[in-house]
């Protein structure tokens, strides 16, 4: 699947605006949170298009429910850059 091109563009967009495609059973969002630049999520659980405009920044679901959830991928992430299997050497033949 690719990006549509008006969903990468922010160029031309209200701030805190939101743009949805539909393909099969997947969703994406395109979300303006800065000028100058989208947030853009691809969703299989979440089939509809609703945003919360009751926040000042007017967030889509997909996007608050990533937030909630992301928790567990930062506990991995920490875990993982902690361990490395790097050898220290100051000559990089040994590195390898």
């Amino acid at each position: 699947m690719e990006i549509p091109r008006e969903l990468a563009n922010p160029a031309g967009r209200e701030r805190y605006s939101s743009e949805f495609a539909y393909h099969n059973d997947t969703t994406f969002v395109s979300y303006k949170s800065h000028p100058n630049r989208c947030v853009l999520m691809l969703s299989s659980q979440h089939h509809d298009g609703v945003v919360h405009n009751e926040r000042a920044d007017r967030k889509p679901e997909i996007i608050l429910e990533y937030n909630r959830t992301k928790g567990g991928v930062d506990c991995v992430d920490q875990q993982v850059a902690e361990f490395t299997c790097v050898r220290p050497a100051k000559r990089w033949p040994l590195k390898v």
